[in-house]
């Protein structure tokens, strides 16, 4: 993750941002601003890294194919996130499948 960063020039080097910050869980790295906020994550809340991959999608972005959490995952995640835009998040997928 961390060449990756480097490789697209993240300003990891200014929020002094080394590469064991990714070997820790619960540590995150957010560059940008909402709308344009992208947030890096080694542990979310309920799920681990195999659930997430488990049903994971792969979504073309700007012809990259990019895995995406799964629905089973990403309902589990918010639900033990337990926020109440999580909650309505939820809320909002499960009428979905009506």
């Amino acid at each position: 993750m961390f060449a990756v960063l480097l490789r697209y020039g993240a300003p990891i080097a200014a929020h002094g941002v080394t590469e064991g910050l990714f070997a820790k869980p619960q540590y995150g790295y957010r560059m940008g601003r909402t709308p344009l906020l992208i947030e890096v994550l080694t542990l979310i809340d309920g799920v681990t890294f195999d659930d997430a991959l488990e049903d994971a999608l792969s979504v073309a972005v700007a012809g990259i194919d990019v895995p995406v959490i799964g629905r089973p995952a990403l309902i589990k995640n918010k639900l033990a996130a337990g926020r109440a835009k999580d909650l309505a998040d939820v809320e909002a997928l499960e009428q979905q499948n009506d």
